[in-house]
């Protein structure tokens, strides 16, 4: 009677738990997946307050890394090696993370992988800065301006978090401002195919005769709704001076008189080598045209693009 009273005064005690190796003990056990870690890591040193209602054996995967991760630890797939390795979260950007393209093909499992997410209407780096206090580690949050993506590694509940969040902000928007992105390619000839990066989804070879592409060179220009001025300067052999009245519209911009000029020495002026006018749609890059090379054999290209702006 004394011993059931006593019970009632003190209340539930508190688990001992399990330390972060008993749970990679107990993984190893139910998964039969092959694991490693660096002794220096100290799993034997993290205790986990862990009910015993919470390791079901048949989500015994799922639920492990659950518990590693609240303690500070990550779990990234070798599928080469076949094993998952386990290191402290900090480090975990430094591995060699597997690449997903979409949150759908995401492991089910909170294993710590890389999120490519592209946008269509919205600049990557404006993404970034949003995101950039949400992903565990802010140095894991990257853009690419010119390919539109935004690259993200982190565990993958919350990289579907953020693929969910990135989807609800990427929408079509009325614009008072349109940013305007030029890309200088440098075009030649060989016998393997290379395409520049960022642009693999352009057929410059059909439209310029070469099959290897390197960008030389990418400049942004805010514009608005009234015809705004714009002047870009490409250094390189040749310097390109690039001329444009941008007007921003609803669903994306107009480049007037879109001038393209070869720089010349003092005093004599820049040589004109390509004008024309370009209509836009809000996402990829469009291939405005092409100019003569100070390199032989080998051509400049000239795209542009425009992304929604503040």
């Amino acid at each position: 009677m004394k011993q059931i009273l006593l019970a009632l005064l003190l209340g539930p005690q508190e688990s001992p738990g399990m330390t972060a190796e008993e749970v990679l003990q107990w993984m190893t056990r139910e998964t039969k997946l092959e694991f490693a870690h660096d002794r220096a890591i100290g799993l034997e040193n993290r205790r986990i307050a862990v009910t015993p209602g919470a390791l079901d054996p048949k989500r015994a995967y799922e639920v492990g890394l659950a518990l590693l991760r609240s303690s500070g630890f990550a779990a990234v797939r070798k599928p080469e090696a076949g094993i998952v390795e386990i290191v402290p979260a900090p480090l975990a950007g430094k591995r060699e993370a597997p690449v997903y393209t979409s949150a759908e093909t995401l492991p089910k499992a909170d294993e710590f992988c890389t999120l490519t997410i592209k946008v269509r209407h919205l600049s990557p780096r404006d993404l970034q800065a949003a995101f950039i206090n949400l992903v565990s580690f802010p140095q894991h949050c990257l853009s690419s301006e010119a390919s539109g993506t935004l690259i993200l590694t982190d565990h993958a509940s919350n990289l579907r978090r953020l693929a969910q969040l990135a989807k609800e902000l990427d929408v079509p928007r009325p614009v008072e401002a349109n940013r305007i992105g030029v890309a200088i390619l440098e075009g030649s000839s060989g016998k393997d195919s290379l395409a520049a990066t960022g642009f693999e989804g352009q057929d410059l070879e059909k439209a310029t005769g070469k099959n290897r592409f390197v960008i030389k060179g990418e400049g942004f220009v805010r514009v608005s709704s009234t015809a705004t001025p714009a002047v870009l300067r490409f250094p390189g052999s040749p310097v390109l001076v690039v001329e444009f009245m941008g007007r921003a519209g609803p669903e994306g911009a107009s480049l007037l008189k879109f001038t393209v000029k070869k720089d010349a020495e003092p005093p004599l002026p820049p040589e004109q080598i390509l004008q024309t006018q370009v209509d836009l749609k809000a996402g990829g890059w469009v291939l405005v045209g092409s100019v003569p090379s100070d390199k032989e054999g080998a051509c400049l290209v000239v795209l542009a693009r425009a992304t929604a702006g503040d």
